[in-house]
């Protein structure tokens, strides 16, 4: 009968620890839910001052189609100057978040007019848009610490006739 009575004890602390740590995690979900929100808001509004609170003075970027890297967030604001200033009228629009304990994975679209002279291109207020794969890494202040982005930059490549 103690066996019985220990065996339930066990398997209610259990199910309190399982429900308890999902609300947590779910809390957790929630508060990344509102920062990217926030985020897609603040690319779409091209508000560079918005977007640069979102991340740690030591961010590390890196566009992997482009090969642009920066290692701190002074860095990170000149390649996002260069960013809105080829297309002032970027699009973030979030398709899918897969979050986790300290980052989400996007799957976005962007999309605007680029002005670009350079990699190859030459392009006036050219309308495309693109899907990117996105890592963010927080802190535990919840600033980017880490971004990735991976998209296929060859859809500037391909003009309609």
């Amino acid at each position: 009968m103690i066996k019985g009575s220990i065996l339930k004890s066990l398997i209610l602390i259990g199910i309190i620890t399982l429900i308890t740590s999902c609300k947590e995690e779910k809390k957790h979900m929630e508060k990344y839910k509102e920062i990217i929100s926030e985020y897609e808001e603040a690319w779409s509004n091209q508000d560079e001052e918005k977007l640069l609170s979102f991340f740690a003075e030591d961010v590390v970027f890196e566009d992997l189609a482009w090969q642009m890297k920066s290692s701190n967030k002074k860095e990170f604001q000149e390649l996002l100057q260069y960013t809105l200033q080829m297309v002032p009228n970027f699009k973030m629009t979030i398709i899918k978040a897969y979050e986790g304990e300290n980052f989400v994975v996007l799957k976005w679209k962007q999309s605007g007019n680029m002005t670009v002279s350079g990699y190859g291109l030459e392009l006036d207020k050219f309308e495309y848009s693109s899907i990117v794969t996105s890592i963010i890494e927080f802190d535990d202040d919840n600033k980017i610490i880490s971004l990735t982005d991976n998209w296929n930059s060859h859809v500037l490549y391909i003009k309609d006739n």
